[in-house]
């Protein structure tokens, strides 16, 4: 997501984050988004700690996305089910569809 404010050289940056995800929502993320459209996730960061070959603490936060959404905005909308649970969400654009 772009930030609210500029760099010093009057530029918006991004963030990316790697999420991971599992089973139905791993398979719909990986069908339906692409790289630079914005997205929506919800889920839980989680910390993980272990010992590398070394002998050193090596630490890792992970992001798991347990519900994924469309995020961009456009004109069209359709609804397609995200999860097996019956839920549907609003996909914004649907140019990128293969349907």
């Amino acid at each position: 997501m772009n930030r609210k404010f500029v760099n010093k050289d009057g530029k918006r940056e991004a963030d990316f984050f790697n999420i991971t995800t599992f089973n139905k929502t791993a398979e719909f993320s990986g069908k339906y988004f692409k790289k630079g459209k914005q997205v929506l996730v919800e889920g839980r960061i989680q910390n993980r700690t272990w010992e590398d070959q070394n002998g050193q603490k090596r630490y890792a936060t992970d992001f798991i996305g347990e519900q994924v959404y469309f995020a961009d905005s456009s004109d069209k909308t359709e609804t397609v089910p995200a999860e097996e649970e019956g839920e549907y969400i609003t996909i914004e654009d649907t140019s990128d569809l293969p349907f």
